[in-house]
């Protein structure tokens, strides 16, 4: 199961960001600018990755479009400059 999860993720990682997402960073992501292209590459992978592997539901009605799933990502990564080495898998 964790070389289909790796395997996964390596394929996630690799693709490219869709357009609509890409503005939705930029228009969202304070820092982004400031990042090298390596560094929005591995960002754009880890928000692919973090949007694959986790569930989202809206409460009360909401409905749920790709801005909240993106704003989750950034609140769940809030802790840790994105320079920084991620630890972990």
């Amino acid at each position: 199961m964790f070389a289909f999860r790796k395997s996964k993720r390596k394929k996630l990682m690799a693709r490219p960001l869709p357009p609509a997402w890409n503005e939705i960073i930029k228009n969202n992501v304070p820092f982004y600018r400031l990042l090298s292209p390596a560094l929005k590459k591995d960002l754009h992978g880890l928000i692919q990755v973090f949007i694959d592997e986790k569930t989202f539901e809206g409460c009360g009605g909401l409905t749920l479009n790709d801005e909240i799933k993106h704003r989750s990502f950034q609140a769940a990564n809030s802790t840790r400059h994105p320079t920084e080495k991620r630890t972990g898998s």
